[in-house]
């Protein structure tokens, strides 16, 4: 008798049951004609499948692991048709009571009111969250939703707030807020592959405001803000490989149009067509590393078109150019570590503020693939791919074009910066200049191009760069430009590599 009780309890507690799924009709041909009493039916691994029609909110999961979902959320038309309205003063969804990864939210619109994640972990993805009065997403006390792929438009009280989970392969765009972040505030997650576009903060970034964790291939663009950052402002993490463009920031207290106030490191981005009415047009007060990235068209009133007031340990491998500002159209401040940057067309002069012009860098047209350009009052984006006769990446083609000449930007980083993942060719010997610098797309390079210690890039290894070499002698510091094999110490074996070159010439030097 006892192994029979046993049985019972075995199998009821141990093994799963099958889970129910269960239909919900407005209309009443269904299962249920409310999505909360779907709910209140449903046990952990069920699925609520709603059909389209219009229901009134607020829902609550109330912790179950179950997914709520409408018909089918990869068909735009079932989304839209399939709506969650609110009422006043609640939140149209609801997480709570601790609810997980396994609580899903996907295939509806939400609209009046948004989604509120009280200390949860839900999935949030394929919905569209539009028109809402206040945060289209809201998160409190350490939540950490997964959103993805969602459509998160025009809502009065911005996009998404203190929601530290991964955000990724979202459109977050028209959404407004009288306060900071218009598209994202204090996000703390990883925020990856979305376009952040139109967003407007009456305050501090338009885009991204406070956001501490990476932030890595996003679009963000034509965002607006009344008092700094028109893209990003105060994002601390890795920001790196996006596109940042067309951006506004800073009526009145602060600056930069791009980035205002990172202290992350800043790198491999397109910085291009921001503006400002104060200083900054691409970055203000940025003061982490800035590396490869591409920082053009910018626009400051008063100070710094390109950059101002960066004070970052390393700021090198940049193209700055075609940049304005009433002074220091490329950059302004006390730039310490400025080198092996290319300058070219900045009205208002390079650098300002006391800077010395660093080690390595270059006076020279970028050549661009396409350069980018502002029609009226709206930015096209440019290809800033540099041009090569070796090859350079075309994205359109998805392959590789030849050019008829070659961009001076190419092999003209830091000697010692690594290649990471450019092409494995036996002609690129340095790092490229710009966004694509140290990537797959970077473009290749020609036959006699380059010298691996041609520290000054002024086309010959002589006698200029052998003291430049000896100031890292027996120096650990990271990247120094001697350091030619990239062993982290300035020593013998990279003054034998300074030898080999010794006195040659590049080939765009010659006759």
């Amino acid at each position: 008798m006892r192994k029979v009780i046993w049985l019972f309890f075995w199998l009821a507690y141990v093994v799963p049951c099958a889970a129910d799924t269960f239909v919900v009709d407005q209309n009443g041909f269904a299962d249920f004609n409310n999505i909360q009493e779907a709910i209140d039916a449903s046990s952990h691994g069920d699925t609520v499948v709603v059909r389209p029609g219009t229901y009134t909110g607020p829902i609550y999961f109330y912790g179950k692991a179950i997914t709520v979902t409408g018909q089918d959320p990869d068909d735009p038309n079932i989304v839209d048709s399939t709506v969650i309205t609110g009422t006043v003063g609640s939140y149209n969804v609801i997480f709570d009571l601790g609810a997980s990864r396994s609580s899903v939210l996907t295939g509806l619109t939400i609209t009046d009111r948004g989604v509120h994640c009280y200390d949860t972990s839900p999935t949030i993805t394929k919905n569209t969250i539009r028109d809402c009065s206040g945060r289209a997403i809201y998160g409190e006390l350490t939540a950490k939703p997964a959103i993805s792929y969602n459509t998160i438009i025009n809502n009065n009280g911005g996009g998404i707030s203190y929601c530290d989970g991964p955000v990724s392969f979202n459109i977050i765009s028209g959404n407004t807020t009288d306060y900071d972040g218009g598209g994202l505030y204090r996000c703390d997650g990883t925020i990856s592959y979305n376009t952040i576009s139109g967003n407007y903060a009456a305050a501090h970034g338009g885009g991204l405001g406070g956001c501490a964790g990476k932030i890595i291939y996003n679009v963000i663009s034509g965002n607006h803000s009344n008092e700094g950052g028109g893209g990003l402002f105060g994002c601390g993490g890795e920001i790196i490989y996006n596109v940042i463009s067309g951006n506004f920031g800073g009526y009145y207290y602060y600056g930069g149009g791009g980035i205002c106030w990172s202290n992350g490191t800043i790198k491999n981005n397109v910085i291009c067509g921001n503006r400002t009415t104060r200083a900054g047009g691409g970055l203000y007060d940025c003061d982490g590393t800035i590396i490869n990235n591409t920082i053009c068209w910018n626009k400051a009133i008063h100070y710094g078109g390109g950059l101002y007031g960066c004070n970052g340990p390393v700021v090198k491998n940049n193209i700055i150019a075609f940049n304005e500002a009433a002074e220091g159209g490329g950059i302004s401040g006390p730039w310490n570590n400025n080198t092996y940057n290319a300058f070219w067309m900045n009205v208002g002069g390079d650098v300002s503020g006391g800077a010395a012009i660093g080690t390595g860098n270059i006076a020279v047209d970028p050549l661009f693939a396409v350069e980018g350009q502002w029609d009226e009052s709206n930015w096209i984006e440019g290809d800033y791919h540099l041009k090569s006769e070796a090859g350079r990446w075309d994205p359109n083609l998805n392959d590789w074009v030849i050019d008829a000449n070659t961009s001076r930007c190419i092999d003209a980083g830091n000697p010692a910066s690594p290649l990471d993942e450019e092409p494995n060719d036996i002609n690129n010997l340095r790092i490229n200049m710009g966004a694509y610098g140290g990537t797959a797309e970077a473009s290749k390079t020609p036959g006699n191009w380059s010298l691996l210690a041609d520290l000054t890039n002024d086309g010959e290894v002589d006698f200029i760069d052998y003291a430049t070499q000896a100031q890292g002698w027996q120096q650990s510091e990271t990247e120094q430009p001697g350091d030619l094999n990239r062993n982290g110490t300035v020593d013998i074996y990279d003054f034998s590599l300074l030898a080999d070159d010794w006195l040659k010439q590049t080939t765009w030097t010659q006759p």
